[in-house]
C-alpha cells in the first residue's frame, strides 16, 4: 500500500495534479497514523498542498498533533475545524471535535469544560447512532465524576458505558470499563470486590492480548496481597471470576463490588 500510494504521490507531482497529490497524502498519512508513526504522518501532512487543505485534513493534523502530546495545537486545528463540519451539517464529524476538544480539558484539568463539550457531544453520538463514541463519553463523564468524588454517578456512567462496549464487541474497552468500576469500588470501601472486578480486566486483556495485562496483573497482585490471598486462593479467584463472567458478562461481580 504504502509503496502504490508514494508513486501515485509522485505522478500526481510530474503531472501537477494538487488534487491526486492531496488525496494521496492524506491516505498515506492516515494509514502512518494508524500505524502510530506520528511524526512521519506529520511531516508528510507538510507535504499537502496548501489550497487543499479542508476540514479531513485539519482533523486528521489534530490527532496525530494529540498523539504527540500537542495539546494546544490540537485544540487549535479542533477550532478551526468545527465551524466547517457545523456549517456542512457534518454530525459525526462535529460530535468527534467536541469529544476531543472535551478530551484535551480532560487532560489538563479543566473538568467544568470537559463536561461542557461531553454533553455536546452525547446527543450527536446518540442521534446518528455512534454507539462506540456514545460509550466513551459515558467513560470520560464517568471519570470527571470520580475526579469531583461524585462515586454515584461515576458508577451510574460507567454502567451505561459497559453495556454498549459489550454489545459492540470492544473487549479492551469493556475490561478498561471494569477496571474503572474495580477502582470505584475501592474508593467505595469495598476491596474484595474491587479485587474481583480488577481481576475481571486482567482476564479479558490476556484473553486479547492486551499491553495493559502487565499492569493490570501488578494491580491485581497489590490488592490480593493487601488481602494477605495465598497464591493458591489468587488462582481460584482468577478461575470464579472467569466463570462468574462467562454466566452473566460480570453483572453479579458488579452487584458485589457495589452491595447497597
Amino acid at each position: 500500500m504504502v509503496i502504490e500510494l508514494e508513486a501515485c504521490r509522485r505522478h500526481a507531482r510530474q503531472a501537477a495534479d494538487n488534487s491526486l497529490l492531496y488525496w494521496g497524502t492524506l491516505t498515506l498519512a492516515s494509514f502512518q497514523y494508524g500505524q502510530a508513526e506520528w511524526w512521519s504522518a506529520l511531516a508528510l501532512l507538510d507535504e499537502a498542498p496548501e489550497s487543499q487543505r479542508d476540514v479531513e485534513y485539519l482533523t486528521l493534523r489534530g490527532q496525530i498533533e494529540e498523539s504527540l502530546g500537542n495539546w494546544q495545537a490540537s485544540r487549535s486545528l479542533a477550532k478551526e475545524a468545527l465551524p466547517m463540519q457545523q456549517q456542512i451539517g457534518d454530525r459525526a464529524g462535529e460530535a468527534a471535535t467536541w469529544h476531543r476538544l472535551a478530551t484535551i480539558d480532560l487532560r489538563e484539568g479543566d473538568y467544568d469544560a470537559a463536561r461542557e463539550k461531553l454533553q455536546k457531544s452525547l446527543p450527536m453520538q446518540q442521534q446518528i447512532g455512534d454507539r462506540a463514541g456514545e460509550a466513551a463519553t459515558w467513560h470520560q463523564l464517568a471519570t470527571i465524576d470520580v475526579h469531583e468524588g461524585n462515586y454515584d454517578a461515576a458508577r451510574e456512567k460507567f454502567q451505561k458505558s459497559l453495556p454498549i462496549k459489550q454489545q459492540i464487541g470492544d473487549r479492551a474497552g469493556e475490561a478498561a470499563t471494569f477496571f474503572q468500576l474495580g477502582m470505584l469500588a475501592k474508593e467505595m470501601g469495598n476491596v474484595p470486590g474491587s479485587v474481583k472486578l480488577v481481576g475481571l480486566c486482567l482476564v479479558l486483556d490476556q484473553a486479547i492480548g492486551h499491553g495493559d495485562t502487565r499492569s493490570d496483573l501488578r494491580t491485581f497482585r497489590q490488592q490480593c496481597a493487601h488481602l494477605e490471598y495465598s497464591e493458591q486462593q489468587i488462582q481460584q479467584l482468577l478461575q470464579e471470576i472467569g466463570a462468574s463472567y462467562q454466566q452473566d458478562r460480570g453483572e453479579a461481580l458488579i452487584k458485589e463490588a457495589f452491595a447497597d
